[in-house]
């Protein structure tokens, strides 16, 4: 029978990963607090679990895991990390419901096969679907949006890119010491501008871009498998990078040519 059934083992297993996580010196109310329990309580646990050689106490307000104890730890974890695994692959993904785009008329019941472009998820209907594959829940023509759910399989595509290009500072010409046609051949869609300096020599180029909440929108962009070029001002260059290295998000700093 899992641990999980039982209020008083899920105690324990808090007790003994609270005691393993602070010894030695730790004491009943400080493992009291961490768990919501009463220290008198506490102390009953830490009895008994002393008593079966799960814990052992060194003096008042100092104690330490037992090697039987780590074994117990260890195993209800992996227990744990079981039990995770079937909520997420096989109990969410069967009630969790996203949204794709159609690629041809889907019917709601119809599996269907996934795949991720241009940053959207969509959804082929398919007679035998390998996965990654879904089942349709609600019913879509070609092009329109269709909630999918009992997800099967992993989709698998690669995290966007960021360039950036440097774009040197007012004082060091700006905007308009930038050749239009050399950042036209450097620069794919989505393009972003940060700086009056970057967006000046984007509108020299005559190329769309955006230019607010740049940072969040190329972090999101690249999580789809979207890559984006963001033409930036020397100066602001570096925040932008620290919030792209924080995210795991590769990047390439190229400078723009004069």
């Amino acid at each position: 029978m899992s641990f999980l059934t039982s209020k008083r083992e899920i105690t324990r297993f808090r007790v003994l990963v609270e005691v393993a996580e602070n010894q030695p010196a730790v004491s009943q109310a400080e493992i009291a607090e961490a768990i919501g329990l009463t220290p008198q309580a506490v102390s009953e646990h830490i009895s008994n679990l002393s008593e079966e050689g799960l814990v052992d106490k060194r003096g008042r307000g100092r104690y330490s895991i037992t090697k039987e104890g780590a074994d117990i730890v260890l195993s209800r974890a992996e227990e744990l990390e079981e039990f995770v695994e079937h909520v997420t692959d096989e109990v969410v993904g069967r009630v969790f419901v996203d949204t794709a785009v159609a690629e041809g008329e889907v019917r709601e019941g119809d599996e269907v096969s996934l795949r991720m472009h241009d940053g959207l998820l969509h959804a082929a209907p398919v007679d035998e679907a390998e996965p990654p594959k879904a089942r349709a829940v609600t019913e879509a023509a070609e092009g329109e949006d269709v909630g999918v759910a009992e997800f099967d399989g992993i989709i698998g595509f690669e995290p966007g890119e960021v360039t950036v290009v440097r774009v040197p500072s007012v004082e060091e010409g700006g905007g308009r010491s930038v050749d239009p046609e050399a950042l036209t051949e450097v620069v794919e869609e989505p393009v972003y501008g940060v700086g009056t300096e970057a967006v000046v020599a984007l509108r020299s180029a005559d190329t769309d871009h955006r230019r607010y909440g740049v940072a969040e929108a190329v972090v999101e962009a690249s999580r789809n498998g979207v890559s984006s070029t963001v033409v930036a001002v020397e100066g602001r260059v570096g925040s932008l990078t620290d919030k792209l290295g924080a995210e795991g998000i590769e990047y390439e700093i190229l400078d723009a040519e004069a």
